[in-house]
Order: structure tokens, then C-alpha cells, then sequence
């Protein structure tokens, strides 16, 4: 029997469609300060992966080739805002 994940919220990230990301780039506001989620993405076109991500960060890359989100709270998290900043395209451009 396959468990059920517990999701807060599906979202899909502004970032470019039709091409494969190396990464997402963001800044995640977690209240309260130190609590925790579950970011799941696609790091494969057949595998989705979560990330887990302790406290409020900025900056963060994550694995993700495309912009489709699951959020999954820890704890007693009451919030969680997940803004793109960029991406790692996955082609180098010259």
C-alpha cells in the first residue's frame, strides 16, 4: 500500500516552459522563523524529489527541471511563500 504525502499547497513557479531547467532559483519566508517544509519538485522527467528546507532562505537552488511545486509543512508551520529569483537553464547559450 502506497502512502499518501500531505500537501499544502501545488503551485507552478514563473520560470520558462519547453526546456529542461538545471535549477529554480528562490527565496522561501517560512513562519514561524524556524520551522520547516517540504519543497517537491521534478529532478528527472519520472522522479520528483523533496528538499527540505529549515528556516527562512534566500538565494536557494533548487534541483528542479521545471517549475511545478508541491509544499508540504512540518511541524506547526503556518505559512510558507516560495518567490522565483531565476534559473539555471539547462543549455549553455552563447
Amino acid at each position: 500500500m502506497t502512502e499518501q504525502i500531505k500537501v499544502n499547497g501545488q503551485f507552478e513557479l514563473p520560470v520558462p516552459t519547453g526546456d529542461i531547467l538545471r535549477a529554480v532559483i528562490v527565496d522561501v519566508d517560512i513562519e514561524p522563523p524556524n520551522g520547516s517544509v517540504l519543497i517537491y519538485g521534478m529532478t528527472s522527467p519520472s522522479e520528483m524529489t523533496p528538499i527540505q528546507i529549515d528556516g527562512s532562505q534566500k538565494d536557494i537552488k533548487l534541483p528542479f527541471i521545471n517549475g511545478n511545486i508541491a509544499i508540504t509543512h512540518l511541524g506547526k508551520v503556518t505559512k510558507c511563500s516560495v518567490i522565483t529569483k531565476g534559473f539555471v537553464d539547462n543549455v549553455r547559450r552563447l
